[in-house]
């Protein structure tokens, strides 16, 4: 699947999960910090992502345990 937006939409990815179980995606370590501080990705049910995939730069462990 991929986001009608084209973008980081906090709402969207969140609606997307809910909607697809077992939803895996790859994302860029600022996409994931993003997704993580979005207050629509917090107060979301995210029980149907599997897996979230990061690389083409380093991230801060701070930034990674706040997204986990």
């Amino acid at each position: 699947m991929l986001p009608e937006s084209g973008g980081v939409d906090g709402a969207e990815m969140a609606a997307l999960i809910r909607r697809w179980p077992g939803t895996s995606f790859f994302a860029a370590p600022t996409m994931v910090k993003r997704l993580a501080e979005d207050p629509a990705v917090a107060a979301s049910d995210l029980g149907n992502l599997k897996t979230i995939i990061y690389g083409g730069a380093p991230m801060y462990l701070a930034d990674l345990e706040h997204a986990r």
